[in-house]
Parts: C-alpha cells; structure tokens; sequence
C-alpha cells in the first residue's frame, strides 16, 4: 500500500498545505503502518518536515523521541488561539479565486472546530 505524508512546513501558505494536527495524524498512521522501529521515527521523521518547522526542530534539544518532537512543535504550531483572532481569521477568510466550493467549505469548518483558548481570569 502507497502512502504518501504530506511534508510540514509550519505555518500554512495555501489553503492546501496540511495543520499540524492533520500532518500529525498522517505520521502517526503511516509510521503504523510501515512498523517503523521508534529508534528510527524521529530521523524519519524530518524527511517529512521543511521551512520554518523543520529549522525550528533543528536548533532545538527536544528531540529524542516521537512524543518529545510533536509535543515540541505542538507547543508551536498546534496551539489553540484566542477566541478574538479565531473570529477574525473565520470572518475575513475568503474565497480564493482557484479555490472549488467545497474546498472553501471544508476550510471555513475547519476555521470554525477549532477551540479557542480557555479565558484566564487573574484575581
């Protein structure tokens, strides 16, 4: 069976280009499948990583094993946002002119299951 990972550059620049969390779910299951030894995973891993995330993973310490890398990106690009930016980027999210209907659909869904940060309230 072919299965191809999408390769993870951080910050998404097209609608195309895969979240954190989807690119996370696709190593888990592919790493699963092809029963890649875990000394293995995180040398693998950077095959599928470029740009900014794969600099960031680069210069950092935190990467011994599977868990410590995502938990480390993670805490970078998989974080959840305050509820005020996640209003903003749902309502001024527009249709790119080669973007199909669906895919516009499907953007503005996903725009709208994220869960914004819970309020802190300093006493």
């Amino acid at each position: 069976m072919d299965f191809k990972i999408l390769i993870f550059c951080g910050v998404k620049q097209s609608p195309n280009d895969p979240s954190f969390l989807e690119w996370k779910a696709e190593v888990e299951t592919a790493f699963k499948m092809w029963r890649i030894p875990p000394e293995h995973r995180v040398e693998l891993l950077l095959r599928y990583l470029g740009g900014e995330a794969k600099r960031e993973l680069l210069v950092s310490r935190r990467k011994k094993t599977l868990s410590d890398v995502f938990q480390y990106l993670e805490g970078i690009y998989g974080g959840q946002i305050e509820l005020t930016a996640l209003l903003s980027k749902f309502y001024a999210r527009t249709q790119v002119a080669s973007e199909t209907m669906r895919s516009y659909a499907l953007s503005l869904q996903e725009l709208a299951s994220l869960r914004p940060k819970p309020n802190i309230r300093l006493a």
